[in-house]
């Protein structure tokens, strides 16, 4: 036992270096290079541990690990629609090495079984965390765009230019992340795609109840025709109302909305000032069979309580 906290930080250490080497290899082969002209990655396949994405001896065993088990399709779409430029291996090193780098910190440095454990699992969670926040900041700000997008594309329409011309115009002026997903279509169809299956693409990296709606009037203008400019108007008005009532909706529940966020912090930050200011008093549910019990069930309440909260306040638009 004497030996485990050197081999955690040795592991850690060498997972550390063998990420940062993997990260900043460059992508080789013909499918890499492909891809960086807009082909999007079939979310159903995990990125293949025999091609170009795998760098590594290592990598590649972790990539078929993830395909066996079903996990690398998953996280390899969340990487996607995040916009985060790694593989499921990768992504799996990294939380690897976070997670090594605080379990021999906290055996080493601190030698605190207990808060080891709660800072290991902490460290488990972050990436997932932040790969979720990353993901949810991108899908926002796009629909913010989207609005403003749909009703340039029938100006543009109006004037004279083709749907390809104007889906290349929104692509120059927009901002990202609209302008980098409208440029993967143009470049998709220009390599042989189909506008449909492109558009399709574009969707499936950002699953937006807006975006399949204006997908959705392309495509059916496409098979029996129409004015797709007055169409696309109507879009972009429906678009505006909703995102005006989805702010209105946010106002009146943000009082609930913090109230939870304080009501959760509220038992965490009382409970770190009494340890402080009493040591021996509050070790006590450290150090024994029954305080961890009531650390547990306190816990699992204050998890259950702000969800149960987060779940009465989101209110669908």
């Amino acid at each position: 036992m004497e030996f485990l906290p050197a081999l955690t930080a040795g592991g850690a250490v060498f997972l550390l270096f063998l990420s940062i080497q993997t990260i900043l290899a460059g992508p080789v082969g013909v499918d890499a290079r492909l891809r960086q002209y807009g082909h999007a990655p079939d979310p159903r396949a995990v990125r293949s541990s025999d091609g170009a994405t795998s760098k590594t001896i290592v990598t590649g065993h972790i990539d078929r690990a993830l395909k066996r088990r079903g996990v690398g399709n998953r996280l390899a779409l969340q990487l996607e629609r995040a916009d985060v430029h790694m593989t499921p291996s990768e992504f799996v090193m990294v939380t690897a090495v976070l997670v090594g780098g605080v379990a021999a910190v906290s055996l080493i440095i601190l030698r605190n079984p207990a808060f080891g454990l709660i800072a290991t699992a902490m460290a488990f969670y972050a990436p997932r965390f932040w790969l979720w926040r990353k993901r949810q900041k991108r899908l926002k700000t796009f629909n913010d765009q989207l609005a403003d997008a749909i009703a340039l594309l029938a100006n543009s329409l109006r004037s004279g230019y083709s749907l390809p011309q104007a889906l290349e115009l929104l692509s120059r002026d927009a901002r990202p992340p609209l302008a980098q997903e409208f440029s993967r279509v143009n470049r998709e169809v220009n390599l042989g795609l189909s506008p449909t299956d492109a558009m399709a693409n574009v969707l499936n990296r950002v699953p937006s109840d807006d975006l399949d709606l204006f997908i959705t009037a392309i495509n059916i203008q496409r098979e029996v025709g129409g004015n797709l400019a007055e169409v696309l108007d109507a879009i972009a008005d429906t678009i505006r109302d909703r995102i005006k009532l989805l702010g209105e909706v946010r106002v009146l529940t943000a009082q609930q909305s913090y109230a939870g966020y304080v009501v959760t912090l509220l038992p965490v930050v009382l409970a770190a000032a009494m340890f402080l200011i009493s040591r021996s008093y509050m070790i006590v549910l450290f150090t024994t069979l029954i305080g961890w019990i009531m650390l547990s069930v306190a816990s699992v309440g204050i998890i259950a309580g702000f969800f149960v909260m987060r779940k009465i306040v989101k209110i669908r638009v």
